[in-house]
């Protein structure tokens, strides 16, 4: 491998450090659970934010065959409300209509696919690709079959 590529890697590695350390000091890995607080378009972004980051960093974990720098143990993995960013900028009352209008799991019953609908799937798989990384890295140690059965019961 030429030094650039070496040099490259390196950098973008530290890139992503960077961003798993801003994300825990700007405390978006613990975001309050929805019955906890009044929903608002900045709590939502942040949300979206976090729930971003933290499939990238499942992603780069992947790629790389290294841990993820951000663990589900240690995370509030609050999925975003499926709600389009212009309904997030309705005045108070719109707003709570339209988050009444969700289904209990946070997904619209309109069948309308918003912007973050696609974030919510990926962060559903994201937590299960988690699991499986902890299987796949495991130092010195056997995986059973029950135990992958486990990871895809979930």
């Amino acid at each position: 491998m030429q030094l650039a590529n070496i040099f490259a890697a390196l950098q973008l590695r530290r890139r992503h450090g960077d961003i798993a350390v801003c994300t825990i000091a700007a405390r978006l890995h613990r975001l309050p659970a929805y019955d906890s607080h009044k929903v608002t378009a900045a709590s939502e972004f942040k949300k979206r934010l976090f729930s971003s980051i933290y499939g990238s960093d499942k992603n780069h974990a992947s790629l790389n065959s290294t841990p993820p720098a951000l663990s589900s143990r240690f995370c509030n993995l609050n999925l975003p409300l499926d709600i389009s960013e212009e309904e997030l900028f309705l005045p108070p009352d719109g707003l709570a209509a339209t988050i009444r209008k969700l289904d209990a799991n946070g997904w619209n019953t309109t069948g309308e696919f918003n912007r973050v609908s696609s974030r919510r799937a990926f962060h559903l798989l994201t937590s299960v690709r988690e699991e499986i990384l902890e299987l796949s890295l495991r130092v010195d140690a056997r995986v059973s079959g029950a135990e992958i059965e486990l990871v895809y019961a979930t």
